[in-house]
């Protein structure tokens, strides 16, 4: 959330850091703005029907479920869901 107390949408990548043996050792992760159309005309109103689909459901285990299937037409929500980061 930005200290507008508004939410901002970004791209983020996260990977493990790892020492000399390969062993991680914390974490790293990148962010980039998308493009304000994008945000607009695909990714919020994807996010808006992953949350009425997340909100038909009791249980958030269901609510996954119905939106990462193999077969479900929801599937892509998973990913609009993921990009947003209420963090700045």
């Amino acid at each position: 959330m930005a200290r507008s107390g508004e939410y901002y949408w970004v791209f983020a990548h996260g990977a493990p850091s790892q020492d000399v043996h390969r062993k991680t050792a914390g974490f790293h992760s990148s962010h980039r703005v998308p493009d304000p159309r994008i945000v607009r005309d695909v990714i919020a109103p994807l996010h808006t029907e992953l949350l009425r689909e997340e909100r038909s459901h009791r249980k958030g285990k269901d609510a996954l479920a119905a939106c990462s299937s193999g077969g479900n037409e929801n599937r892509p929500l998973i990913a609009a869901h993921a990009l947003r980061v209420h963090y700045r």
